[in-house]
């Protein structure tokens, strides 16, 4: 079990080069600092942390010295630390239930409790399943012209494709934000992945609220009164899906539309 590189490999015997820049290291000693509070929330124990963790203590101290080779090779020391720390979560003692039925230890655990959610596996996971589901849905379902909700007094009902449409926008953002998150840091934080778990469900919602404001106008396409939207079906939907994959620019607006002052 691997835990993921901030840098290369360099040991103790490294040419002395500069091979980080000082904004490099700092952003390493930050990923390790996370990596090391994500490992003892999935059950590494703190005795089988202490060697990472004074490990990246003294690549602290190294990096507040203005050393950034020994910075380095401290941050390269935290990780091979780190790494027998986390393989002890596939550690199991002999009088185990596990290893008395199996006669092996569970090596997967390590995955399951830290490499998995690292990378955002599980975010992935749901994100794959609820698009096939709401595909799936939008395709197939032979009753998706009807509405899910009906609004006597407006005169219209809102179609159930609406949800489907902004839920696989929701199920986009969530693969291109975990893949930047990934790419970016290393690593997805905890409170993301929630939030990520969330989309599916949230991602929806917003759909329904983007297409009733766009039909009251609050909401307006350039050019497209609210009485032409129904002939304007490409356009509702891109409003719609953008509103499931851009959450934080529909909650933006939102926020803008309810703080606006009514014209007097």
């Amino acid at each position: 079990m691997t835990a993921p590189a901030a840098g290369g490999g360099a040991g103790a015997g490294a040419t002395p080069h500069t091979v980080w820049s000082e904004d490099e290291a700092k952003a390493a000693i930050r990923k390790f600092d996370v990596l090391i509070d994500m490992a003892n929330t999935a059950g590494v124990t703190e005795n089988d942390l202490d060697a990472a963790k004074e490990a990246l203590k003294q690549a602290v101290k190294n990096f507040a010295s203005g050393d950034l080779n020994e910075t380095f090779n401290s941050i390269s020391l935290t990780k091979e630390k780190l790494n027998d720390g986390v393989s002890a979560l596939g550690g199991v003692s002999d009088d185990s239930h596990w290893k008395k039925w199996f006669g092996m230890q569970p090596r997967w655990r390590p995955y399951l409790k830290f490499v998995f959610p690292m990378y955002g596996f599980w975010p992935i996971l749901t994100a794959l399943i609820f698009f096939a589901l709401y595909a799936s849905l939008l395709w197939w379902w032979p009753i998706l012209h009807q509405s899910i909700l009906h609004l006597r007094n407006l005169g219209y009902g809102i179609p159930m494709w609406v949800a489907l449409v902004a839920g696989i926008g929701a199920c986009v953002q969530i693969m291109v934000d975990v893949t930047n998150d990934v790419k970016t840091n290393g690593y997805v934080e905890e409170y993301r992945r929630m939030w990520y778990m969330l989309l599916p469900i949230v991602g929806p919602v917003f759909g329904v609220i983007a297409y009733v404001l766009l039909f009251q106008g609050f909401l307006s396409l350039s050019g497209i009164t609210a009485q032409q939207l129904g002939k304007q079906t490409l356009s509702v939907v891109l409003v719609c899906f953008l509103a499931g994959y851009s959450t934080q620019w529909f909650m933006t607006l939102l926020s803008n539309l309810t703080t606006q002052t009514p014209a007097k």
